[in-house]
């Protein structure tokens, strides 16, 4: 998704052209290893089947506890009218906001900030089931910037912009154990622009501007432990995330006149470890840790630091809030950061979100 000096496109199959003049675009693999990928910070199925775990954890674990807002009312508790329909029983809607901002170390890497947003509803329904249903728009700007000067670098913009859905389905499997799973596709718009270099912008025969899109399914697998104490509680979840890509990328040069188009696919496997205390009877504190491993991967991964060595594996801890203002709605945030990742560095996610039951 950079542009550097030198380098036609090259795709995948496809025997690389004579070169006829200096080109500032590096290689569709590349592209790849940067925007709609498991390994890239952001990853829109990954955050949303970390959402929908999530979700079940918090309807499964819930404590009977007492709400702000009434001394009558124990949270978690099901009313008469939740129990009208064993189909349709104790809906929550929620909604939350994110930001991450994140500084990949490789060559041709990106420096990008991303805002995100999740938004959906999830309901308990016959024999014990959770089903949910969450949609999942973001956008993302980034900066290629280590190309170098004069006609051999130059600097890109990088602006990509996704819409997902999410579903997802869970069962407690006794009194601490569940299991579910999620399905997740969309589709990604990335724009890549060459805006500075030692050629004039734009060029003819020159790749200064890329479109591509994306679409993408990923479905899931996950097996997770729960159990609350007086003031506390202890989780943890492991989850199976695959996830297949389909691309179709253009330029503006003339230099390809037809779409390159090209799958990539990757399987991620998660462990999350998350301990809750309840400070109050409206104030929760947690703490986490999730360990990453990309299991398999066709992706072309960029060399990156460390010997040039790929990142297959990384930690992520976090700290969340979660707050009840009364009987119907709770306000959380939280703050993530990367651990042991050799190609990305900096990696910071924040997150803001609402949720109310009826």
């Amino acid at each position: 998704m950079a542009f550097a000096s030198s380098t036609l496109f090259s795709f995948p199959g496809q025997q690389q052209q004579p070169q006829t003049q200096q080109d500032s675009s590096i290689s569709e693999d590349k592209i790849v290893a940067n925007t709609e990928s498991p390994t890239a910070p952001g990853f829109t199925p990954g955050a949303a089947n970390d959402q929908s775990q999530n979700r079940v954890t918090m309807r499964i674990g819930a404590p009977i506890r007492r709400s702000a807002s009434s001394s009558d009312f124990e949270y978690g508790s099901e009313s008469s009218s939740h129990l009208a329909s064993e189909w349709f029983r104790n809906p929550i809607v929620f909604a939350e906001s994110s930001y991450t901002t994140s500084n990949d170390r490789r060559r041709f890497g990106i420096d990008s900030d991303q805002v995100a947003v999740q938004a959906g509803f999830d309901f308990e329904t016959k024999s014990e089931f959770i089903v949910g249903l969450m949609y999942s728009p973001t956008i993302n700007n980034g900066r290629i910037e280590d190309l170098g000067a004069g006609a051999a670098g130059g600097i890109t913009d990088v602006e990509t912009e996704s819409h997902f859905g999410t579903i997802y389905i869970a069962r407690p499997i006794n009194e601490h154990f569940f299991a579910g799973a999620t399905f997740s596709a969309g589709t990604t718009h990335t724009q890549t622009e060459l805006q500075q270099s030692g050629f004039v912008v734009p060029t003819a025969g020159v790749i200064t501007k890329t479109d591509s899109e994306i679409l993408t399914v990923s479905p899931s697998a996950f097996v997770g432990f729960n159990r609350t104490f007086d003031t506390y509680a202890i989780s943890t979840t492991a989850s199976y995330l695959y996830s297949e890509s389909y691309w179709q990328i253009e330029d503006n040069s003339g230099v390809r006149p037809n779409p390159s188009s090209f799958s990539r696919s990757t399987g991620t496997f998660t462990w999350l470890v998350q301990g809750t205390y309840f400070v109050t009877d409206t104030l929760d504190l947690s703490l986490s840790h999730k360990l990453t491993q990309i299991v398999h991967t066709n992706n072309y991964l960029p060399l990156g630091a460390n010997n040039g060595e790929h990142d297959h594996n990384w930690s992520t801890i976090g700290m969340d809030i979660n707050w009840i203002l009364n009987q119907s709605i709770s306000l959380y945030g939280g703050v993530d950061y990367d651990l042991f990742n050799r190609n990305y560095q900096e990696t910071i996610t924040g997150t803001f979100g609402l949720s109310c039951n009826f």
